[in-house]
């Protein structure tokens, strides 16, 4: 019997540790939100400047973030999470999107708003991220090569 109340609490352990293993890494502090350090301050202001003219005239809003680590979470998962927590878009409108960069794990994710789902699909994401940014990537423009 104690070695079920043992084995029990070992599970149980590890569920709570896996279920709140997701850790909002900041408030975000405009467009760009670089966590992990990737970006270089001249790309930073570029990028900041685009996305504000994009929320400007469409009123659409993109957030690029980089974390150091997804630590147990997926990728997918950590995006939904962020995206919801962070509010990302106009809550009427869900024309928000996220593009999220785990550089140590070589992990990107596009996570679209279901406002712009017919704008931005899953596939059109997929195809942003294996012919755009893996290609800068895999060249040396940040430390992620996946």
């Amino acid at each position: 019997m104690k070695k079920v109340a043992l084995f029990a609490t070992i599970i149980f352990a590890f569920s709570v540790t896996f279920a709140n293993a997701f850790t909002n890494p900041g408030k975000p502090q405009g467009f760009v939100n670089d966590f992990a350090n990737i970006i270089s301050n001249e790309d930073k202001v570029q990028i900041e400047s685009q996305l504000k003219s994009l929320n400007d005239q469409n009123t659409i809003q993109v957030a690029v973030v980089t974390i150091n680590s997804l630590e147990y979470e997926t990728i997918e998962s950590y995006a939904v999470k962020l995206f919801e927590q962070w509010g990302i878009g106009n809550s009427k409108k869900d024309n928000g999107v996220l593009f999220l960069i785990a550089p140590n794990e070589r992990k990107i994710r596009i996570e679209v708003g279901y406002g712009l789902e017919g704008v931005l699909t899953d596939a059109q994401a997929n195809g942003i991220i294996q012919k755009i940014v893996l290609p800068k990537f895999k060249a040396g423009s940040t430390r992620s090569e996946e």
